[in-house]
């Protein structure tokens, strides 16, 4: 007697006909979240009653046709109708049957892994500077997620259609089992892998070295134009013939030889001796100047004379 109850256990079969004992999880990271083990999720209907959200992750040991089963009770006026959602459920793995002659628990299971995105893009930042970051989806969250699609996309097309809830939950896990684009799931899935992969390449940045703080910031655009504009400069071989070094000024009275420094005037008024004696000025006052000044900057017109004078 004692050796007939594991056997009678192994011969439960989902509404009767469904056997769990030929299923088989494809993708093995999923393994342990897609509940079709024989020994734990076995049951002739999905509805264990179990309470799987008093504890998180618990939800992973309820059976993946259950999980279905609870997905389909969206929205609020669907709230608590279990026994309708078990009816739909199973006039849906009949037509499965039918349409595909396979076992329709390994339809869900396909449908479910097929479904399921495995990139996201998620926001990252604060303070109203936020980009978005591919990121990698967990085995659990793949499930969900898969789960939640396929409801929706079975829900959406019911809608105003002359097909029943069930005959568009059938299309919808078949078309998903197979990976076709006809299935809602499967092209939102890839429109999700779609804008992860675009914001792939935000993560691909060399990020900063440790220890040394923030970047320096840049200054505008029109100061680096005005930084890297050549500043003109006398040439080391210019000489004025006939004019004498002067004195070396104080410091006292350097802003007064700086002063003299200026373009002369060039009015019609002006003629050639006092724009000669203006020059001249001006090189006295940058000869004098070289020495104790750094980076001064002479008009035009001294420059022209210094090259004419050489």
């Amino acid at each position: 007697m004692a050796e007939a109850e594991p056997a009678a256990a192994l011969d439960v079969k989902l509404f009767s006909r469904w056997a769990f004992d030929d299923v088989n999880v494809g993708d093995i990271s999923l393994s342990d979240y897609v509940g079709v083990r024989v020994e734990k999720h076995a049951t002739y209907l999905p509805h264990t009653a179990g309470r799987y959200s008093v504890k998180r992750f618990r939800k992973a040991q309820c059976p993946i046709v259950e999980r279905l089963t609870n997905s389909l009770m969206m929205h609020g006026r669907n709230n608590g109708k279990k026994l309708k959602a078990i009816r739909i459920v199973k006039h849906a793995m009949e037509l499965i049957h039918l349409l595909t002659d396979l076992n329709p628990i390994q339809v869900i299971v396909d449908a479910v892994i097929n479904s399921g995105p495995r990139e996201d893009a998620t926001r990252i930042g604060s303070a109203g500077v936020v980009r978005r970051q591919a990121v990698d989806i967990s085995p659990l969250r793949r499930v969900n997620q898969a789960i939640y699609l396929l409801t929706t996309g079975a829900r959406e097309s019911a809608f105003r259609n002359i097909k029943t809830i069930a005959e568009c939950l059938a299309d919808e896990l078949i078309n998903a089992a197979k990976g076709s684009s006809n299935s809602y799931a499967i092209k939102k899935k890839d429109e999700i892998e779609r804008v992860a992969k675009a914001n792939r390449q935000e993560g691909l940045r060399p990020s900063r070295p440790q220890g040394q703080g923030s970047a320096p910031r840049q200054p505008p655009a029109h100061a680096r134009q005005r930084a890297r504009r050549p500043m003109p400069t006398l040439p080391a071989s210019a000489s004025f013939h006939g004019l004498h070094r002067p004195r070396e000024p104080s410091p006292s009275s350097r802003p007064a030889a700086i002063s003299c420094i200026a373009a002369p005037s060039e009015s019609d008024d002006d003629d050639e001796d006092s724009i000669l004696i203006s020059l001249a000025m001006q090189w006295q006052a940058y000869k004098a100047l070289c020495s104790s000044s750094k980076g001064l900057i002479f008009s035009p017109r001294v420059l022209e004379a210094a090259e004419t004078f050489r």
